[in-house]
């Protein structure tokens, strides 16, 4: 796009290209008077300014984590499980249940949840009314 947009007086012609129009009888931009200027600008000013910010807390909330989580003491996790919650995934553990090695959720031996009781009852119900 950016070579062709370089090109003088490529959006006269692309105009005329588009619409069939004469250079004369093509829709001008609007003037505006200078109170009306000095608002558009204090806008374009004030929004960008907003982007930026949003833009900038954006990056931080993604680069942040990467770059200061090596950087966080083991020793916080410890005083988080003071007050009874873990709130963080312990590294270097292997207790990977991901592999498929063993049964989880309902496929697991000791299952006793709410499916269980409703295959169940289901199975009871079919069996006593026939």
């Amino acid at each position: 796009m950016l070579p062709v947009i370089i090109i003088p007086k490529i959006d006269m012609l692309h105009s005329i290209m588009l619409f069939w129009l004469r250079p004369s009888r093509q829709i001008r931009p609007p003037i505006y008077s200078m109170k009306q200027s000095k608002l558009r600008r204090k806008r374009v000013i004030r929004y960008s300014l907003l982007y930026f910010v949003m833009l900038i807390i954006m990056v931080a909330l993604i680069v942040g984590p990467t770059v200061a989580g090596p950087m966080i003491p083991s020793s916080i996790g410890n005083s988080v499980d003071n007050f009874g919650f873990a709130l963080y995934q312990p590294n270097n553990q292997d207790h990977d249940d991901t592999r498929g090695t063993k049964q989880t959720g309902t496929g697991a031996p000791g299952y006793s949840g709410a499916l269980l009781t409703m295959t169940t009852a289901t199975a009871a119900a079919t069996a006593t009314s026939s």
